[in-house]
C-alpha cells in the first residue's frame, strides 16, 4: 500500500466530494413537499454523523474502506440511500465505483 496517509486524505476527499459535501450544501428549503423537507432533515442528520464518523474514527485508509464497504449493505444505511436516492440526492451507492477504484489504485 502506498503512503496511508495520504491514500486516507483521498479516499475521505472523494467521499467529501462525491457523498458527504452535496447532501450537507442543501437546505430544506430546496424541497418542495414538506414529507421531503422531513426525509431531509432527517438524511442531513445520519450524514453529518457519517461525515464525523469517517472522518475521526477511521486513522487508516482500511477503516475507511471496511466502513464504507459495511455501509454499502447495512440495513440503515439502506433506508438512509434509499431517502438520498428518493430526494435526488448522491448515496453510497453513486459514489462506489469511483471509491473501489481509487481504493485498488492505491492498493488498499
Amino acid at each position: 500500500m502506498k503512503d496511508d496517509k495520504d491514500t486516507r486524505k483521498r479516499l475521505l476527499a472523494l467521499l467529501d466530494r462525491d457523498l458527504f459535501d452535496p447532501v450537507l450544501s442543501k437546505t430544506r428549503e430546496h424541497f418542495d413537499r414538506l414529507d421531503d423537507k422531513h426525509r431531509y432533515d432527517d438524511a442531513r442528520r445520519k450524514i453529518s454523523r457519517e461525515k464525523s464518523r469517517y472522518h475521526d474514527n477511521c486513522p487508516t485508509a482500511l477503516d475507511i474502506k471496511e466502513n464504507f464497504l459495511r455501509d454499502l449493505e447495512s440495513r440503515s444505511s439502506q433506508r438512509l440511500n434509499e431517502n438520498l436516492r428518493a430526494l435526488g440526492l448522491p448515496n453510497y451507492w453513486d459514489a462506489r465505483d469511483e471509491f473501489l477504484k481509487l481504493c485498488n489504485t492505491y492498493g488498499v
